[in-house]
């Protein structure tokens, strides 16, 4: 998918081009991206799926080890209990 950006540069102050730059910052457009210029507008085609998103944290191992005998606990549980209802 792409999202399309613009600014019309008639009257635009520095603040509506920093604004622009963040918008498509935003969007995981990347540096090499190519800007168009239409009359007075500038717009960007952004590619928002140009690249898988980022993992920021990954479980710590005691916690995937608590959670499995978590659940290894409760299927044993589980078991018992329907073994019991036969």
């Amino acid at each position: 998918m792409s999202i399309v950006v613009s600014l019309d540069l008639d009257g635009a102050t520095v603040g509506d081009l920093q604004t622009f730059v963040r918008a498509i910052e935003s969007t995981g457009a990347k540096s090499r991206t190519a800007i168009t210029v239409e009359g007075t507008v500038l717009k960007v085609n952004a590619d928002t799926q140009s690249e898988p998103p980022r993992i920021t944290r990954e479980a710590p191992y005691s916690d995937a080890k608590q959670f499995g005998d978590q659940a290894l606990n409760s299927l044993i549980d589980a078991l018992i209990s329907r073994r019991g209802s036969h």
